[in-house]
């Protein structure tokens, strides 16, 4: 062939192999998702009243320590809506809660476990918003989708804080039991 026409044998054309590999994308990426542990996991940062990202606590602790409340819930997927819905509202009262430091939200990308953690100044602080109206239409909206549920709290100091989720659930995992304690 003339002019530079020739294809030698032993070189691959590369937009063809180039459009191949391509095509391959999508699928490579189906299967890592694919393989993807449930535990991928996304969380909103710790924030509240009582605590600032630069400063860290900024309420007075007790001589015990600030009440630490962790949650797990494992959901119904097909009823997770009200129960999303339920945690925006919750979500947005959460500030003016009464002796509430701070809180945060975890959930699992492609699983069905959600947590939350949320520092208050005292058990009786905490026992109100169990028993407030926010919480409880909450529980009630988003109960349903709830099929399992542990809850375990703990005093820390402010130094401690935002406590970290590894340590959060490992105490759930360890210590963790239904229901709530208050």
């Amino acid at each position: 062939m003339a002019g530079g026409a020739h294809r030698s044998a032993s070189r691959p054309d590369r937009p063809y192999a180039m459009s191949k590999l391509l095509a391959l994308v999508p699928a490579l990426a189906l299967a890592a998702l694919a393989l993807l542990p449930s535990g991928c996991a996304v969380s909103r940062p710790f924030r509240g009243p009582g605590y600032s990202s630069r400063d860290g606590v900024t309420v007075d602790a007790p001589p015990g320590g600030l009440v630490v409340a962790l949650t797990e819930g494992v959901l119904d997927r097909s009823r997770r809506r009200p129960f999303d819905r339920a945690i925006r509202d919750v979500d947005r009262g959460m500030a003016s809660q009464p002796g509430l430091v701070g809180y945060a939200l975890r959930k699992e990308l492609f699983g069905s476990r959600v947590w939350t953690m949320s520092v208050w100044e005292s058990e009786e602080a905490l026992r109100r918003f169990v028993r407030s109206g926010l919480h409880r239409d909450a529980m009630q909206r988003g109960g349903e989708a709830t099929l399992e549920f542990r809850y375990h709290s703990f005093r820390a100091q402010p130094g401690e804080f935002p406590v970290p989720w590894e340590r959060a659930i490992g105490l759930l995992e360890a210590e963790g039991g239904p229901g709530y304690g208050g």
